[in-house]
């Protein structure tokens, strides 16, 4: 995969998320976007790119890192076919630029070490709120709809 068709994959995906209002997400923490979300965030999009994109999912990883200025710093984003994909870099005022899509990442090497990579979950069943509702599979959906209704923008 080129990390054109990626970069224009991910754009896709948030001009699709940008459409939602912050106040109609499902899940809370995706309305502080791109502060506090880069798991859910992330695995959103890695969903997106295997089940709308037709991404094979051995090509995509989710990676966990650790600030190495603050050690109680975590944060993720994640690795597709080679490219550092990281769209919520812009909640880090030393960060490069908002939405990183680069390979590599001189920022995310200098910024973090890495503690762990695992492939995506695509089962969304664990996320739900005090009533039970499948909370970032309602987002899921909402964003999907969003991308497809505005698919031409490409």
């Amino acid at each position: 995969m080129s990390i054109i068709n990626i970069k224009k994959d991910v754009l896709e995906f948030l001009h699709g998320f940008y459409k939602i209002d912050k106040d109609d997400f499902y899940s809370e923490v995706l309305s502080l976007f791109p502060r506090a979300c880069c798991e859910y965030s992330s695995r959103l999009l890695a969903r997106f790119l295997i089940e709308e994109k037709g991404y094979d999912i051995t090509d995509i990883l989710m990676i966990k890192g650790q600030s190495i200025v603050d050690v109680g710093q975590l944060h993720l984003w994640l690795n597709v076919s080679g490219v550092i994909v990281d769209i919520t870099s812009g909640q880090f005022k030393v960060a490069e630029n908002p939405i990183i899509i680069d390979a590599p990442s001189s920022w995310h090497h200098k910024t973090f070490y890495e503690l762990e990579t695992y492939s995506p979950s695509l089962d969304f069943k664990n996320y739900v709120d005090d009533f039970g509702e499948l909370t970032l599979e309602k987002d899921y959906l909402m964003i999907v709809q969003h991308t497809c209704q505005n698919s031409t923008f490409l």
